[in-house]
């Protein structure tokens, strides 16, 4: 229900009526107050000076009859029958009808003579100059104990006062008649008119008050409500253009600005809020750097879209090697590259077209309107295209590029949250894959995260299970024909999924921070089995196990490493640890050099795993304490085929033996292949053609069976290693 009282112009006009009102009702109170005892001491005064008047008139008219007497202001008290008996001299005489008549003249009233009858004990009027509405004598009259003035007249007093006549009400003066100085025999009366009459000056005062206070407060409440209305016509305004701006209109011009009073006060107040405000909203949704919307605008932006079911695509943009250009020029270069990315974006983007940087390299774009597929890939090539020449910049010239994630709504999602998500989704996509820079988002990519993050949870719970097992890969020193050691691979059955693939398990693992967990694991099983087997006086060499450079990182790794060969109760010697080159590129060599010299000194071999496929300088393998280097499997796969990858393998075995460190070539799977290593004087392989992984229960069988057949083939006896790669 609407409350009228909202209206400060209607509250301010009752407050202004409701003061008047007070002010009128106070004033005319004291005015009728005032009025009021004003007619109560004139009628007061009149009937004093009637009964003066009749005293006096009596006193000079009839003496013979009545001695008046009077108080000490001259006021009559009573009348006294001159006789001294009474009754007889209050019956009708000749000269009481002029006594009385020049009495009610002389006070604008009437005068009336009673006699008291004892045998009734009422007075009875029996002269009078009363007369009724048509001028005439009242009839006979007489009054009893309930009359007003009975009881004061009966005990010999005055009485003064309203007394009713006629049906109404007089103001008289009864004195009362006394014989033999003490006996009331009667009473005379005085008056000055009816009550009605005499009060009917303050009466008429009375209703012209409360008519000119109804009046003045119509008039007051209609001029204060048309004045307020004016007055407040600039506030209304200013309360108007508050919901409009609140609403998100653009307008933002406040009225009443200039004023010089205190409407002008608050609408320059709101100006200020409305700059401050404008001010917050630039800070909070807008890139300091590119003036573009920011992370926060662009999730508005989206959620906007959805709640108004509006259709529109949105890409996700990355820059390619913004990191290198970083890294080469410095931030101001990057601070440039991404200003001239904003200009080189917004040149292909029409009007209506959203662009926000989301931070470091990210750009994201919503293009409201379509959710047509070849309308955005179209949109996604021109990017592409713009994006891949070079960029002249102030420190040099740079080459980028970008990979691109689009996602078609509401066909895709329904929540700002799930259409970031997925359009992520299809960015991942895109970077991951060589050629194809621009992709669609398709729910294989939602599948492929959910599988994802399922095989994480298994493989939480199957490290901490114990699930997962080793497979033994042999090692054959090829000079010797001697089992050189066996390479520890981990590998995962489940229960109900089967066999799941280290390239598949291995990086969810590094996704999910279970590296370090996984490779405890396979260490404990590796000195475990490394014990095993020299309780049983297998001559295993030494196991080789793949790790990390997370797992390096980790602060207490080397002590790790320590109490687990105390817990087994094996040499250091019995394991060697594999390392890829990127632990020189992730972290500084002072570190590595360190933590490889604390191995060492546990008696551990160390040795660079896929050696030839990474970025580390030569100057490495000087300067770190090294045992031997694994040659990547994509240098000796057709080395028997290709004449400069039979060179190149030269090189690289040259090389390792000029810093005196072992060379196991990994990958070999043909007689051809293995020849040529030979030939090259390689130390050790390993491959399917020597053996493919094995449980570590089948592990010392083939390896005596491996280094039978490779003694019988440097005897000169038939060849067992074309039957080996059928060993499973």
């Amino acid at each position: 229900m609407l409350n009228p009282f909202r209206s400060l112009t209607i509250r301010l006009t009752s407050l202004l009526v409701a003061m008047v009102a007070m002010s009128i009702l106070v004033m005319a109170g004291l005015g009728y107050t005032t009025v009021d005892r004003v007619g109560e001491r004139s009628a007061q005064s009149r009937i004093d000076h009637a009964a003066r008047v009749a005293a006096a008139l009596v006193n000079t008219r009839q003496p013979h009859r009545f001695e008046v007497r009077l108080d000490s202001e001259g006021r009559p008290l009573a009348l006294v029958l001159s006789d001294g008996t009474g009754e007889a001299m209050l019956e009708p005489q000749q000269g009481d009808a002029a006594l009385l008549s020049i009495i009610a003249e002389a006070n604008q009233g009437a005068a009336s003579f009673y006699r008291l009858r004892e045998a009734t004990g009422e007075f009875e009027r029996y002269a009078t100059t009363l007369r009724d509405s048509q001028g005439k004598p009242t009839p006979a009259w007489s009054f009893g104990p309930a009359h007003p003035a009975y009881g004061a007249l009966v005990s010999g007093t005055v009485h003064v006062g309203q007394v009713p006549m006629m049906g109404r009400l007089r103001l008289a003066y009864f004195v009362p008649v006394l014989a033999n100085e003490a006996r009331v025999v009667g009473a005379m009366s005085v008056d000055i008119g009816w009550v009605d009459d005499l009060v009917a000056p303050r009466d008429s005062l009375r209703k012209a008050i409360g008519l000119w206070s109804a009046v003045l407060l119509l008039v007051v409440a209609s001029l204060g409500a048309f004045i307020q209305m004016l007055e407040l016509r600039p506030l209304r305004a200013i309360a108007r253009f508050s919901h409009r701006f609140v609403s998100g209109e653009p307008e933002r011009q406040v009225p009443g600005r200039g004023r010089k009073d205190e409407i002008g006060d608050v609408a320059e107040g709101l100006g200020r809020v409305i700059a401050l405000q404008s001010d917050l909203e630039r800070l909070a949704f807008s890139d300091p750097l590119t003036g573009l919307g920011n992370r926060t605008r662009h999730f508005a932006d989206l959620k906007a879209l959805l709640d108004e079911g509006t259709p529109a695509i949105v890409l996700l943009l990355d820059l390619d090697r913004f990191k290198e250009a970083n890294d080469a020029y410095g931030q101001s270069a990057g601070d440039e590259l991404l200003m001239r990315a904003r200009d080189l974006i917004l040149g292909e983007l029409e009007e209506g077209d959203r662009l926000s940087r989301l931070g470091g390299d990210d750009f994201a774009i919503i293009s409201p309107g379509t959710a047509d597929e070849k309308t955005a890939q179209a949109l996604a090539r021109r990017l592409m295209a713009r994006l891949s020449v070079p960029l002249q910049l102030p420190q040099g010239e740079v080459y980028s590029g970008c990979s691109i994630g689009i996602a078609l709504l509401p066909r895709h999602a329904t929540t700002t949250e799930e259409a970031h998500r997925k359009v992520e989704l299809a960015l991942r996509e895109a970077k991951a894959r060589e050629n194809g820079p621009c992709v669609l988002f398709h729910e294989a990519l939602n599948e492929a995260v959910q599988n994802r993050a399922k095989l994480a949870r298994l493989l939480r719970q199957a490290i901490e299970n114990d699930e997962l097992t080793l497979q033994m890969q042999p090692q054959i020193d090829l000079r010797s024909g001697r089992l050189y050691g066996f390479e520890a691979l981990a590998r995962w059955t489940h229960t109900t999924l089967g066999p799941i693939s280290p390239a598949e398990f291995i990086p969810v693992a590094e996704a999910n921070g279970l590296i370090p967990a996984l490779g405890q694991r396979v260490l404990e099983k590796a000195c475990a089995l490394a014990r095993q087997w020299r309780d049983a006086k297998f001559d295993f060499g030494r196991i080789s196990i793949n790790v990390s450079t997370i797992e390096l990182g980790q602060p207490n790794y080397v002590s790790g490493v320590r109490e687990a060969l105390a817990r087994h109760g094996i040499e250091g010697e019995c394991l060697c640890i594999e390392v890829t080159e990127s632990v020189f590129l992730q972290q500084d060599e002072a570190d590595v050099t360190a933590l490889f010299r604390s191995l060492r000194g546990l008696g551990l071999r160390l040795s660079l795993d896929d050696f030839g496929t990474g970025y580390s300088s030569l100057g490495y393998l000087n300067r770190l304490p090294l045992d031997e280097l694994k040659i990547d499997r994509a240098f000796v796969q057709s080395v028997d085929q290709d004449p400069r990858k039979r060179n190149l393998l030269a090189g690289i075995l040259a090389v390792g033996k000029a810093l005196d460190l072992t060379m196991v070539a990994e990958g070999a799977e043909t007689e051809a292949e293995l020849a040529v290593l030979r030939a090259l004087d390689c130390g050790v392989a390993q491959g399917y053609v020597i053996g493919r992984p094995v449980s570590p229960l089948m592990a010392p069988i083939e390896g005596e069976r491996l280094c039978g057949a490779f003694r019988g083939a440097k005897t000169g006896a038939p060849s067992q290693v074309p039957a080996m790669t059928r060993v499973a």
